[in-house]
């Protein structure tokens, strides 16, 4: 599969936050019919799998602390610990 575009979108003196672009319309439509908790675990994963273990990098490195979907794109707010 294809890697997920991932941009900086926001940045504050504690977090900042991810955009990531490149699901199918049917993975969207899925991520926004579960539970929040699969939903951050399901995308933390596909970057795993398609950006070279980011989804672990910003879990275990940063601390993930909030995803949701605006559109077709999904934001995730991480910590700024390794900056």
């Amino acid at each position: 599969m294809e890697a997920l575009k991932v941009t900086e979108f926001t940045r504050s003196t504690s977090t900042h936050t991810q955009k990531i672009d490149g699901f199918t319309d049917a993975e969207l439509d899925y991520l926004n019919l579960i539970d929040y908790r699969d939903m951050k675990q399901y995308v933390l994963d596909e970057l795993d799998k398609r950006n070279n273990k980011l989804g672990s990098t910003w879990h275990n490195g940063y601390g993930v602390y909030n995803v949701w979907i605006r559109g077709k794109s999904v934001y995730v707010e991480i910590g700024n610990t390794c900056d």
